[in-house]
């Protein structure tokens, strides 16, 4: 709809970054669970905003907040529940009506969730079997593999609301079944040209929100109809260890999504659950179970297309299998030419 979102991505790694910052040990097994998107940031040109992570000892749950158009000459006495306090204006200071302005109604909650530390890990493993998922696609032709694919691919999705930019688009391949996916992904070129420090910079994420965006892509291949989905809310996230660009330089990076249903195409729902598994060829990276993708209707109806936008629409799409719907295509929009016998 033409906004630019921050995205969701970018708030788990917020609370991970944050828990992994009060934490005294650097392997510290935690999961993020009941995890809820409940506004989106919008982000704007020249405009400033201001996030904040609360994180509610001891480690129970973390709350993510934003506002914009502060003050940049301010303190803050008391963190987000206190007020903002001009330095550069004395006065401030004695006026209880301008300091009372800045309450916590100016601030609007993004993301929430429990935290829980107590998970044995090596259970968790025992439930993805790195092995049984690649041998499961092994003998599936590839959905997208080569570069003019992966470009269909990513035209596909901006015309169904997903613009994203060369420093987001990293599919590399996908194989899938009616409700699963398994991919392969790539480091954007972009990651390629930045210098030393930069690159040094990226190394300090956990779960990096480009890369753990990337992973979202992959779950887009599957879900039917032209609408936007988003996801509103994710039941448990496992963070085991780090994903950035040089893991991904070092390490075949690869995306196993199964859906909770399968995804037939005949009717749209409103809500898709899945589960993510994002993992090397040697061990898992996260796990992330019962992500809720809910639909956002386009502004432009289906009905309202015309007979060839419909067909450039089914035609052009990267993730239908023409070959075993073209009868349908054909009865649906084709015009047929008949003999009849007629007496003269």
């Amino acid at each position: 709809q033409g906004n630019i979102l921050f995205p969701g991505s970018a708030f788990i790694e917020l609370a991970i970054a944050a828990i992994n910052e009060l934490s005294s040990s650097s392997n510290m097994s935690f999961s993020l669970e009941n995890i809820q998107f409940l506004s989106a940031l919008l982000l704007k040109k020249n405009e400033i905003n201001e996030i904040h992570t609360i994180i509610v000892m001891p480690y129970q749950q973390f709350l993510i907040y934003s506002r914009c158009n502060h003050s940049k000459d301010c303190v803050r006495t008391s963190g987000i529940s206190g007020n903002d306090i001009d330095t550069n204006n004395d006065e401030l200071f004695h006026n209880n009506k301008i300091l009372n302005e800045y309450s916590l109604k100016q601030w609007t909650l993004h993301a929430q969730g429990t935290i829980n530390t107590k998970i044995d890990i090596s259970i968790q493993n025992s439930l993805n079997n790195i092995n049984l998922i690649l041998n499961r696609f092994k003998n599936l032709e590839y959905l997208i593999e080569n570069e003019n694919e992966i470009r269909k691919f990513y035209s596909y999705l901006s015309r169904r609301g997903y613009n994203y930019g060369s420093y987001f688009q990293g599919i590399k391949s996908i194989k899938r079944t009616r409700s699963k996916t398994l991919a392969e992904i790539c480091l954007p070129s972009i990651f390629l040209q930045l210098n030393k420090e930069q690159q040094n910079d990226q190394e300090k994420y956990y779960l990096h929100p480009v890369l753990l965006d990337i992973c979202i892509h992959t779950v887009l291949s599957i879900l039917p109809g032209n609408d936007t989905f988003v996801s509103n809310s994710i039941e448990k996230i496992i963070y085991y260890q780090q994903l950035t660009p040089k893991l991904m330089l070092n390490e075949n990076v690869f995306i196993y999504n199964s859906f909770r249903m399968p995804v037939r195409g005949v009717t749209i729902e409103e809500n898709y659950i899945t589960d993510i598994v994002i993992f090397t060829s040697s061990s898992i990276i996260a796990n992330i179970s019962g992500v809720n993708f809910r639909q956002i209707p386009s502004n432009e109806s289906i009905q309202s297309q015309t007979i060839f936008e419909k067909l450039d629409n089914y035609i052009f799409n990267p993730i239908n299998n023409n070959s075993l719907d073209i009868n349908q295509v054909i009865q649906r929009y084709c015009q047929e030419k008949q003999w009849r016998q007629c007496h003269l």
